[in-house]
């Protein structure tokens, strides 16, 4: 039973000391063994529990390096893991893998640290400079600037200077429909959607472009 004079808040239930938790784990590094002990116990075959030791590392240097922001840790570990550089693309001749031999022996590298960096003769490419959003879903390929379907906007845009950090611009598309016998016959870029029909996609607002070619040198198709 609970007295009188016990800390009880508003429910009649105890408090626990602000100290408490600071008591019992006075380090990011003890908080983490505990837990990870108690998800051992309760889960042995958790994939956590057998890279413990390198979570109770990370928590460690996270308490001796209080500068290291905890985001950026974990969003540079995010990046490694899915095999993105965490540093600019050097364009250095060390970065480029030569695969003309799967282009008809035309020039062409792929940058090995960014996958979907290609280099040719004279330029380079990012393959992922825009990514086209329909409200629907989003994806990569052509979009027309207007209705007059003169000029043909890629998502692979020509980079300008290295060092180079990749970044992708999403702009929205409003997709036309239009039949396959007319598209061809007025030489559109249009989508089949698997159903027999078929549209083509102009970008909601051009002026968006802007942006896109202040990082990107412009590549019309």
């Amino acid at each position: 039973m609970i007295s009188e004079a016990a800390n009880v808040n508003e429910w009649g239930e105890p408090q626990v000391p602000m100290s408490f938790e600071s008591i019992r784990y006075n380090t990011t590094e003890k908080f983490a063994r505990s837990e990870l002990a108690i998800l051992e116990h309760i889960q042995p075959h958790d994939p956590l529990c057998s890279l413990k030791n390198e979570i109770i590392k990370i928590c460690s240097y996270h308490e001796s390096c209080p500068e290291l922001e905890m985001n950026y840790l974990l969003d540079t570990i995010k990046k490694l893991i899915s095999l993105e550089p965490i540093t600019p693309i050097t364009g250095e001749e060390s970065e480029w893998v030569d695969i003309s031999d799967i282009d008809g022996g035309n020039t062409l590298y792929q940058n090995s640290r960014q996958g979907d960096i290609f280099k040719e003769k004279d330029r380079c490419k990012y393959l992922s400079a825009i990514i086209w959003n329909d409200g629907t879903s989003a994806f990569s390929g052509r979009a027309y600037v207007d209705n007059t379907c003169k000029e043909l906007i890629s998502s692979s845009q020509i980079i300008k200077e290295f060092p180079f950090v990749p970044k992708t611009f999403y702009l929205d598309v409003i997709p036309v429909p239009i039949s396959k016998n007319e598209a061809e016959e007025r030489n559109l870029h249009y989508i089949e959607d698997g159903n027999g029909d078929c549209h083509y996609n102009i970008i909601k607002n051009p002026k968006a472009l802007n942006t896109v070619f202040k990082y990107y040198h412009i590549a019309c198709i």
